[in-house]
This record gives C-alpha cells, structure tokens and sequence, in this order.
C-alpha cells in the first residue's frame, strides 16, 4: 500500500499541470517584464514584492514529502536569473512557523541551488506547506509531518526482596521482578511488557505510553519453589528491547561442620615445664566462603575472642580441670554455631614441705629401727592420690607418708634412703629427699689364728687377732677367755697342760661400744694331720670364675686314720667334702681356710690366698640408636643405655655434655637400664656420653655426637587475623606481625606480594590499585636461617556488584526506504547497581559505520567521521545510555552487512586505572533491499519528476 505522501504529491502533480495547461491555453506565454509594477500576495502573506526591472529570478524546489516529528529534512531550491541583467535578490522560505531566507546574486542565465536542512521540532504531527518565494516567482509543495514511531526501552531491571534489592533469593522464597519503561520513541505507543524467569514467561503488562513517559514501578512476582538451586537468568521483553540479568537461587542457609579438630584428644599442661598447647578446627560450610566463618573460644564459658588458631598457656591458667570450647559461626542468624570441646588438665609437681629427721646423715645400730617421715604438697592432685615410695639403695622397701628402717635389712655400711613422690603424670617430674644412712656394725674379725693349729701340751702358742671397724672409727678392747683364762690384747700367748680340744674365745670392742665375739678351738695333741697338695689350682681370677680347691692329707706317725675336712672362705661359703669348688663377687684376695681332723681330735688348718680381679663393666646405647643425632634447641631428649656390671659392689653411672657432668646416678644391681632426660637452650654441636665406674676403678662408655637446630620463629600477634580478606581497589591495608625467636637471637622479616618482594619490617601497608585476587606473604627468619611464614589471600573488587550492561546493536536492519522518513537507533546503556556504594565512569565507543549517517543522537560526548564516544559518571542505582540514529548516506551498501565496532569499558571514579572492559566486539548493521511497493513508488516519483 502507497504511503499516504505518495497520494498527496500524485494529486497536486496533477493539478499543476492541468492548471498550467488551462493558463497557457487562455493567456498565451507572458514575458517578465509584462507584470513589473504588479503587487502580489505571496504565501498569503500580503506582502508587496517590487520586481527588479531587469531580473527576474525563477524558483524551482526539490523536497522531501514527509518527514517524522524530530527529524530533518532537506531542500534544494534551485533559483535561476531569467532577466537580462544581472542582480541581487532575497529568496525565502516558509513552513509553518519555519522561516527561512538568503540573499543570492546572479548573471543573466546563471542558476544556482540553495540548499537547506531544516529540523523539525517545532512543527505539530500535521499536514504543511512549503512556500518558496523570490521577487518574480513562488513554488508552493505539499508537506507532511508524520508522528514518531514509539519505541518500549527496558530499564532499571533488578529483583526486589522485602523492599530491598538483591541477586540471591533462598529457594522457595518469592520476590519480585521489577523494571521500568520509557518510550524512547517519538509517538504515542501500545506494547505488552513480558517478564521471564528461567525461560518461563512469569507474567507482564500492556501499556500505553506518550512519547518520553516512562513507567518506573513494573513488577512481576516470582516463586522460586520449582527451581533448583543455581544460576538463572530473569528479564524483561518489549517490541523493541529486552533486558537480562542473573539471579541465584540458593539453598536455605546451612549451618557450619567442624570437619577436624588440633588435638584429638583431650591435653594435659604442666606448669613447672611452661608447657603450652596450640588448638584449631578446621571447618566447612556449603553455603558461606571460609573467609565468612569466625572461631569463638571459651575457658571455662569465658571468652577470650576469635582467631583461626589459640594457644592455651598453662601459667595463664590454675591447676586444675578447664573446658576449652571452640565455636564456629557463619554470622548466619538462621544458623547454630557448631563446638568442639576438650579438656585440659593443668598439673603441677609435687613438693616435699617438711621432712623427718632434718639431718641428712643418720646412723642405726644393729637391732634399732628409725623413723622417717615426709610432709607433701600437691596444687592439682589431693595428697591421697599422691605415690609415696620409699627405696634403700634403689631398692623398693616401703610406701606412705612414714617409713620405719629397721637396722636388720641393711649391711653393714654407708646406704642411701631415698623418698620419691609423684603424682602419676607423665607431665611433671617427681620430687625426692634423701638421706645418708650408716648401718653401724660390729667389729669385724678377719683372722684369728694361733701360731698352729695342734699343738703339744706344755707348747707355748700365740694367739693373735686382727680386728677392723667397719664403721671406721677404730677397736677401744680385745679380750680373750682360753680355758678359763682371761687375756688382754691383740696378741697374747698360753701354754696348754692337757690333751684335747680348747677353745680360744676372743671379744673385740669398736669405738660405738659393739662387740663382737670370735672363737677358735686348738687341738691339743701329739700329731696332727699332715696336709699335701691343697690347691688352689687357679690363685687368680674373675669375679665369679669357680676355683677348685683339693687337699691330701696324711698321718705323720703313718697310722691308718681317716680326718675330717672343713672348707671355710672369708666370705662365710663352707664345705666339708676334701674337694670343693668356690665362686666370689667381690674384687680382692680372699681367703680359704682348711681344717683336717683326725679321729682323736687333732687337727690341721691351712689358709689359702685367691686373688679375684675386677671384670670390666660393658654399656650398650640403647636410645638414640645412632652414634649421631640432630634435635630441635629446647626440646627434651631421651638418652638411655644397658649396663652390665658383674661385680656386686655399687657403680657410678655420669651422665656429661661437652665433658661436665650433669646428672649421676647410682647402680646397685647387675644388669641395669639408665636414662637420663636434657634439653639444649641453644643450638650448636654438643657431645654427650653415659659413662659408667664400678668401686674398683673399672669403667666403660658411650657418646653421641648431637647437632642442636635452631627452632624457627614463633609467628603469635597477627593483623588481620583472617586469612582471606576482600577489600574495593584503590584501598590501602596494613599488615602487621609479631614473631619471637624460641633461642632469643632476634627475627627478620620479608614481605612478598605475588611472589614479589614489597617490603621488610614486622609491619607493611599496601595498596591494592586494581581488581583481582593478590597473596600477601610474610617470611620471619633467624639468624641460623630457621623461618616461618603467615600469608593472606587479598580479593580486590572493582565493585560490590559488577555493572552490567544492554544493548540494541546485533541484528540491526535498515530499509532504505522506511529510513527517508524513520531513523533506525542503535543504543547501549550499562546500570550501576543501587548495591555499589562508589560512582562508576563508562565510556560508549562506537566506531562510525561507513555509508551510513548520524541524524539524531542523545548521551553522545564527542562525534565525528571516525567514532561517536558516550562518556559519563553514573551514581549507585542509576543507568547511563547513548542512543545514535542511522541512516543510509550511500545507497551502494544497500543488501550488505555494514560492521560497526562497539567498545564499553568502565571504572571505579576514584580509580581510572581499575579498567574493566565488558563489550568489545564486531556487530553488523543488515541494509534491506527495498520491497517491490517501495520500488514502484520510486519509478512513479521518477516519472512525474520528468514530466514536471
């Protein structure tokens, strides 16, 4: 169907040319001058034109029929001197309340073209006139003004909860969709706006706007209940535009699981040691970032504040039973917090307060008893609970606050009474009081012999006795009783007058007033026995080695007698068989005694000498294994080793570090396992050895060659405490740590950003320009190059929510024919969301089309041949668009692709440099070919152009 312009101009074509037809044919040709003084009303107006009398400047006029409300339109008004002379006139137009005029000089013949452009504005939807006027003639041409075509622009999109904006709704919450309309165009319209969720259509309205009314409170309401949680695009459709965002539905909030936990089990402290113990939890949430999550702990309900790591000191703590309590929140008010409990047991050792007899040195007598006693403290164990165990020589003999040494248990000399008291925890050391007892005894007599064994009566024989004092405090009497004869003296001599047994009684008094009693018998008799061949066959040997002893005895007189044999060792061993074997245990010379006797009593004694040499004691390290071994500086190691040490007597085991001796203990027993507990304060090379010395000088050892390692720093006061923070670009943040060296030889620190050394220092501030994910890494070192590191994950954001943008640009097409009265638009416009609390700047850059033009444009900054540039801030909450209408300047690209260039980037206004660019792309502009009406139409206005 022909537009109604085309109906217009075929209509007025034809009444010219009839008219002219009709004045020609009435009137014959007029010349210019016939009609010089004539006055004529041109346009209606009534205006008098005096016409030159030598010019007559002719007007003809090409215009456009139509034009949309807004647009412009162009003239070209060709003007031509028909006169003889030459001359100057003023050539008008008029359209409505439009006026124009141009002053214009020409030679005789010369014709020249005014050419006008002319906006039309001012002018109502309606039909005009063109009048176009000279002094000697006028062209009038009809002129329509159509009415805009409306156009239905999507803005202000975003989903509203509670009257709040958000891009997160809980699955099966609703909310609605809410948007704006503005008629962008320049007409009166009727569109139905559609919402869509999810690609279901969720709703919509009909709406009737005038040109630049706009609808700023449309929604939809939404149910979220059918839909998974997840990602999902929401939108608004028109005629003419459409606008999609996304939206996440999310699961309802889920509280969060401590997954682990830093002991596993309960703790026990020890304040003596300064014990300490570092608790944390690791723990997850579905529905909250780490960083989200914050750790409370509690002593004993009390709170001591949130840190992903605490450390409990025993000093800061009393002795006792305490309750630590982590609890983890995600600051979610539809969430319960998840626990961890443990125990902690603070301990400390116990402590003997008094102790009974104060005297460290203590001397019993045979027959006696004493009684000790001890007085404990414990500040975390009741005293009944406590392990009191009494030992003589390491030996257990009693337990309980008290402990009666009764003088019958122990040999004859110097003994140590030991008291150990514990609280049965591996955490504290027992505590021990000593003392140094002396077993008084009686005098001791080694030997008492006369000069023989048989005598003879009338014989002469001495006596002598070789008494010691064990106590070694010395003999005050001997006194002896020999056939009720009493004799003083160490030696003394008796003359016996009968044949037969006598026995010599011998009495020796110490210095403590002991007695002690020894007897011999003398055989008083002709012959005694005659000893041959007695041993021992081995004089020396080993402490435990056997030694056979064998004797022959005889009668002088040869008669035929048997004789009896008594074996006797200084040791107290005896025998009565004529061979017998002995072992002993003690290093020295020992002596064995024989006494044959005959059948009347007569009787031989011989003393024999066996020297016993010590054995050496053997030592085998038991822990480390290894000759060699490395440690942490400050922590506790074991070194233990087996001794074996046959000989009975106490050895003396040293425990040395570089040659000093710094623990020693005493070793009773024959096979024995020793260890000893050290910690190194300082890092370095030490030796350490176990040595061992038996009481007769014999001794062995063991070393081990340790390297005591630094122990790294001790990272504690940390800001921020999180480890993963978000901060907006351009922001500066501190970072501050506080790290202590566990052998006090000072810290140095390192600061790397990226990977990239920033700074050196217990403290740095950084600022963070642009957007991205950056790691922040502190490195605190010693001197030995033992180092620990603490590192933060820095999220830098551009903006809260990032801005997001609509566009009217792919799949844009012109018709040629529609463009001469209509303009097609292509718009681009970017939203900053109300979430944002910073001012976004946005640069529109569309690169000029070529063979198309801009006639209308609206938030363009800068336009020229090359690029049309929109740049301009917009505030959290509001929109910014640029809006460009084209049309075909050169028709050979009519039925191509024109491409255009389309660039939109943004940032923060405080931060040019915090560029984001989120369209850089290659559109098309499609040019129709016109259809076959539009064709027909043009060859028609072809037509009637030639005719007139």
């Amino acid at each position: 169907m022909l537009k109604g312009g085309g109906h217009i101009k075929t209509a007025l074509v034809a009444s010219i040319v009839i008219v002219a037809c009709f004045t020609l044919f009435l009137t014959g040709p007029v010349s210019a001058t016939d009609n010089l003084d004539e006055t004529r009303e041109i346009g209606g107006h009534g205006e008098a034109v005096h016409q030159s009398d030598s010019t007559e400047f002719i007007v003809k006029t090409i215009a456009d029929s139509s034009v949309v409300q807004g647009d412009t339109f162009e003239l070209e008004i060709e003007v031509t001197n028909e006169g003889d002379a030459a001359g100057t006139q003023t050539i008008t137009y008029e359209v409505g309340s439009i006026y124009r005029e141009n002053e214009m000089y020409l030679e005789p013949g010369e014709t020249d073209t005014w050419f006008l452009t002319v906006d039309s504005d001012p002018l109502s939807p309606g039909e005009y006139t063109h009048y176009i006027e000279s002094p000697s003639s006028t062209d009038d041409l009809p002129f329509l003004v159509k009415a805009g075509e409306p156009n239905f622009i999507v803005g202000n999109l975003r989903i509203e909860k509670d009257g709040e904006v958000t891009s997160r709704i809980e699955k099966g919450e609703s909310a609605k969709i809410m948007y704006a309309i503005l008629n962008d165009g320049e007409g009166l319209g009727t569109q139905y706006a559609n919402c869509y969720l999810a690609n279901e259509n969720v709703g919509g309205e009909f709406l009737e706007l005038e040109a630049s009314e706009i609808r700023d409170d449309m929604s939809c309401t939404i149910d979220t209940g059918d839909l998974s949680p997840g990602t999902y695009e929401f939108g608004v459709e028109t005629d003419d535009d459409s606008w999609y965002k996304e939206v996440v539905i999310e699961k309802p909030p889920q509280p969060p699981t401590i997954d682990s936990a830093f002991p596993s089990g309960n703790v026990r402290l020890n304040v003596a040691t300064d014990d300490s113990e570092e608790f944390s939890v690791d723990a997850s949430d579905p529905d909250s970032s780490p960083g989200a999550l914050s750790t409370e702990w509690l002593i004993d309900g009390e709170s001591y504040g949130t840190a992903d790591r605490f450390t409990v000191y025993a000093d800061d703590l009393s002795p006792g039973t305490h309750t630590l309590k982590a609890v983890v929140n995600d600051n979610q008010a539809e969430t319960e917090a998840a626990t961890r409990e443990w125990t902690i047991d603070v301990v400390t050792p116990p402590r003997i307060a008094e102790q009974t007899p104060e005297s460290e040195s203590v001397d019993i007598e045979p027959d006696q008893s004493t009684s000790f006693r001890v007085t404990v403290e414990d500040g975390d164990t009741p005293n009944s609970d406590l392990d009191i165990s009494w030992r003589v020589d390491g030996d257990q003999v009693g337990t309980g606050a008290s402990f009666d040494l009764d003088r019958s248990i122990l040999t004859p000399g110097t003994h140590t009474l030991s008291v150990r008291v514990s609280d049965d925890s591996d955490l504290t050391e027992d505590t021990f009081a000593e003392w140094t007892v002396k077993a008084l005894a009686r005098p001791s007599i080694s030997e008492i012999t006369p000069d023989r064994s048989t005598v003879t009566p009338g014989e002469s024989v001495t006596f002598s006795v070789d008494p010691t004092d064990p106590n070694g405090r010395g003999i005050t009497d001997v006194q002896w009783q020999i056939a009720g004869n009493e004799f003083t003296g160490r030696s003394i001599q008796h003359t016996f007058a009968q044949v037969g047994t006598v026995e010599a009684v011998v009495e020796v008094t110490n210095e403590a007033g002991l007695v002690a009693t020894e007897s011999t018998e003398i055989t008083v008799e002709s012959t005694p026995p005659r000893l041959e061949s007695a041993g021992p066959e081995q004089p020396v040997v080993a402490v435990g080695e056997p030694v056979e002893f064998d004797v022959e005895a005889s009668d002088p007189k040869d008669r035929s007698l048997s004789f009896d044999y008594q074996w006797r060792s200084d040791t107290g061993e005896t025998d009565d068989q004529q061979s017998t074997t002995m072992r002993f245990d003690e290093v020295g010379k020992h002596e064995v005694t024989l006494t044959v006797t005959n059948k009347y009593g007569a009787e031989t004694t011989q003393t024999y000498t066996v020297s016993v040499q010590n054995d050496e004691p053997s030592i085998v390290r038991r822990n480390p294994s290894e000759d060699s071994e490395s440690i942490l500086s400050q922590r506790t190691a074991r070194f233990a080793a087996v001794i074996t040490n046959r000989d009975s007597s106490p050895a003396t085991v040293r425990f040395q570090i570089d040659g000093d001796t710094v623990e020693t203990q005493r070793m009773t027993g024959d096979e024995e396992l020793v260890s000893f507990q050290q910690a190194f304060s300082t890092p370095g090379e030490r030796t350490v050895e176990i040595s061992v010395v038996d009481s007769h000088g014999a001794e062995n050892q063991v070393t081990w060659d340790m390297e005591v390692e630094s122990r790294p720093p001790e990272i504690r006061d940390v800001s921020p405490g999180e480890d993963s923070l978000t901060v907006m670009s351009g922001e500066t943040r501190s970072f501050d740590v506080s790290a202590v060296d566990p052998e006090k030889q000072g810290v140095e620190y390192q600061w790397y950003r990226n990977s990239s050394i920033i700074g050196a220092g217990p403290s740095v501030t950084e600022t963070f320009d642009e957007g991205g994910t950056y790691d922040l890494t502190v490195e605190a070192s010693d001197p030995q190059g033992s180092t620990s590191t603490r590192s933060w994950s820095v999220n830098v954001r551009s903006f809260r929510e990032p801005p997001t943008e609509s566009t009217h640009l792919s799949n844009i097409e012109i018709d040629p024919e529609s463009e001469r009265v209509t303009k097609t638009f292509l718009t681009t416009s970017l939203e900053n969301p109300s979430s944002n609390d910073r001012t976004v700047v946005v640069e529109f850059i569309i690169d000029t089309p070529d063979g198309l033009e801009v006639v209308r444009q609206r938030g363009v900054s800068e336009a020229n041949n090359a690029q049309i540039t929109g740049i301009g801030r917009i505030e959290p909450g509001a929109q910014r668009s640029m809006r460009v209408g084209l049309r075909i300047a050169d028709e050979s690209i009519i039925g191509s692709d024109v491409p255009i260039d389309v660039t939109i980037r943004y940032y923060p206004a405080s931060q040019p440099e915090d560029i984001s660019y989120v369209r850089q792309s290659n559109e098309e502009v499609t040019i129709q070919r016109p259809g076959i009406i539009p064709q027909v139409t043009t060859w028609i206005d072809s037509l009637i152009d030639d005719i007139l």
